[in-house]
């Protein structure tokens, strides 16, 4: 769309997840891991490349105080770590 001639390369990625759920009578907590790494090549701008990570998790908790009604909260929290990001003086 940009109109420059060139390749997008993705030389490597790998996801990881992991989850947990622990219940117990009325109370509930719950929590979750994500990361991903990805190597990204662009084959227009010689020798450019990004080093990515990207990391969310979350915890929760709740109780339920009846049938019909339970309350909680969570946090959760995402992140990018870029490493190395294209430019010209990466190349």
């Amino acid at each position: 769309p940009s109109g420059i001639p060139g390749r997008f390369d993705l030389d490597k990625s790998a996801t990881n997840a992991f989850y947990a759920d622990f219940q117990r009578g009325a109370f509930r907590t719950y929590a979750e891991l994500w990361r991903m790494d990805q190597d990204i090549r662009l084959s227009f701008s010689p020798g450019a490349l990004s080093l990515q990570r990207y990391q969310a998790w979350y915890v929760a908790a709740s109780y339920r105080v009846h049938k019909n009604v339970e309350i909680g909260s969570y946090y959760n929290n995402f992140a990018v770590d870029r490493r190395l990001d294209f430019s010209p003086t990466n190349g």
